[in-house]
């Protein structure tokens, strides 16, 4: 087996169109790793210049009405995650900022392909296209006649009177051609992890040794079917029209019909219709603006029942902050109950692409280096929902304040002391682990593993059934 494998180095290496492809691709990787890298730089030095401006002035508000800086609000941004210089997912098309206001949850803003024209967004060269779908055709055009090449020039009968196995041979140019990728893939992912700031080593490195992981097996996947194929075909041109075929509809067809039917069956909800739903329930709780709505008469009665007092003037704490509080909280109900809703249409949605991994190991390979880059819908759902839960705790050190802070019940002119804001701790994102990055991926990753095993039982228990001659 050795020796095939040197053999078949040593055609490969003969064959000038291939290493001239070879080498236009391991170019364009290294061009799309450098200009993505910058990309990167650039975007992280604006997203922390705005994130110390939105802090320095939520710090320096001085002294003011809490409840009228709960509606000047605030903003946070998304961090960035290094490995989107790799596989960028659902980054250009999600926002990037949330705008924290109180009574209201607001949706993340100022995606990146909001900002640039189509000719730039569709123009740019990204190097999970490289990964996912040029190297993959390189691969194709490759091993397509590994075997056919053979029998065409009739040197397959000899080979196996030898003593070698059909089986053998087979998994001999898996092997050698498998060995070629894998390097290959190892330069493209060791160039990124030299590159990796020294703050993201740890949590890259071990994404990295993931991303490894699944594109490794997934080239194994596709050349082991593209040497199964070429021991079945006659002609070397037929396996490459077919070997062309399955690339079409793997990673163009197929990916495109699953997410139609997966937004046909599970159809998102418009934004207007969305809205206007919160606005209906959000009118059957308590409105902190105005004193005579039904529910905040009974929430004030309720008060003053608690602190044996007849009258508003006579409580010890601030009714109006705490009103304020109690109508964020039942919008919290109103707003976690209709984005819930929202977010679970999303994750049925993307299951049925989830799905399709055990007929398509493209979807599990997407999906797997979207959500290991840092980069895929969940990763933006978990950010969006820790900056909400970071929008309740200011607001609510806000409502405190108003309430047990020493102003009396209808004194909006009431301030805090300047120092107030330096206290409220500032928006802090912690990035889901590896573990539960994965964990929202386990049908791709069962489907990845399906099609590792599959491919090995078609080979092992198959290939030695084939017709050599002829």
């Amino acid at each position: 087996m050795t020796q095939i494998i040197k053999n078949e180095w040593t055609n490969l290496v003969r064959n000038r169109t291939a290493l001239w492809l070879l080498g236009i691709l391991v170019v364009l990787s290294g061009f799309t790793i450098g200009q993505a890298a910058g990309r990167f730089k650039k975007t992280l030095e604006h997203r922390n210049e705005a994130t110390e401006l939105m802090r320095s002035r939520f710090t320096g508000q001085g002294e003011v009405n809490p409840h009228s800086a709960a509606h000047y609000g605030h903003f946070v941004y998304k961090p960035l995650t290094f490995l989107s210089v790799l596989d960028e997912g659902v980054n250009p098309f999600s926002g990037v900022s949330l705008y924290l206001e109180g009574h209201r949850q607001n949706e993340a803003l100022f995606s990146p392909s909001q900002q640039s024209s189509s000719s730039v967004r569709f123009g740019l060269l990204r190097l999970n296209l490289i990964l996912q779908m040029l190297l993959p055709l390189f691969i194709l055009f490759v091993c397509h006649n590994a075997i056919s090449r053979e029998r065409e020039e009739q040197t397959l009968s000899m080979n196996l009177a030898q003593g070698i196995t059909l089986r053998d041979l087979v998994w001999a140019k898996i092997m050698a051609y498998s060995l070629v990728w894998w390097v290959l893939l190892a330069l493209i992912l060791g160039g990124v992890w030299l590159i990796t700031p020294a703050e993201n080593a740890a949590v890259t490195g071990a994404r990295i040794a993931g991303l490894f992981l699944t594109y490794g097996i997934y080239y194994f996947v596709i050349t082991g079917v593209a040497v199964y194929l070429s021991a079945r075909s006659k002609s070397s041109g037929n396996a490459l029209l077919t070997l062309l075929a399955l690339w079409v509809l793997t990673t163009v067809i197929l990916p495109k019909a699953t997410a139609n039917i997966g937004d046909n069956s599970h159809s998102l909800i418009s934004r207007l219709e969305l809205e206007e739903r919160i606005s209906e329930d959000n009118k059957n709780g308590l409105d902190g603006h105005d004193p005579r709505n039904e529910r905040t008469v009974r929430f004030r009665d309720s008060l003053m029942t608690h602190y044996g007092v007849d009258t508003v003037s006579k409580l010890p704490v601030n009714i109006d902050g705490l009103t304020m509080q109690a109508d964020e909280e039942y919008h919290n109900i109103v707003y976690d109950k209709h984005f819930e809703g929202v977010r679970q249409t999303v994750r049925q949605q993307n299951s049925v692409t989830a799905w399709s991994s055990w007929i398509n190991p493209f979807a599990a390979l997407r999906n797997l280096s979207m959500s290991l880059a840092g980069t895929d819908v969940y990763h933006h759902f978990d950010f969006v929902t820790q900056a909400e839960d970071y929008r309740r705790v200011i607001i609510k050190k806000m409502n405190d304040e108003q309430a047990y802070g020493g102003s009396k019940t209808g004194e909006w002119d009431w301030t805090v002391k300047a120092d107030f804001w330096e206290k409220i701790a500032d928006f802090t994102y912690v990035p889901l682990s590896f573990g539960q990055a994965l964990k929202n991926n386990l049908p791709e990753a069962g489907g990845l593993l399906f099609w590792l095993l599959l491919v090995c039982a078609l080979i092992h228990f198959t290939v030695n059934k084939i017709k050599t001659a002829g």
